[in-house]
């Protein structure tokens, strides 16, 4: 925690949360669970509602960019099943 805080304090130094991820040496999974309180009107979402966050370390290895290809079958059933999760998605908030 103080090496996050003096990250945070240097004048060229991160800010917010990636002045303390930057100190891990390990990855970590935020599991945030909250509620939105009685004051919304018209909420979409019923408490209690879970949020993720990934907190991943620096490394000193570049990346390296990469360019795939995918034949045209496959690319066609992945975009199928991505536009299914999402009508089902729609589907869930528009009963709310």
């Amino acid at each position: 925690m103080a090496e996050g805080e003096a990250e945070k304090k240097r004048s060229d130094g991160l800010r917010g949360d990636k002045a303390f991820c930057a100190q891990r040496t390990r990855p970590l999974l935020l599991v945030h669970v909250f509620t939105t309180g009685d004051s919304v009107d018209r909420k979409r979402l019923t408490d209690p509602v879970v949020s993720l966050s990934f907190c991943l370390p620096s490394t000193s290895k570049a990346a390296a960019a990469r360019t795939y290809q995918v034949n045209a079958v496959y690319r066609k059933q992945i975009e199928l099943e991505a536009n299914s999760e999402t009508e089902d998605d729609e589907a869930i908030l528009e009963e709310f």
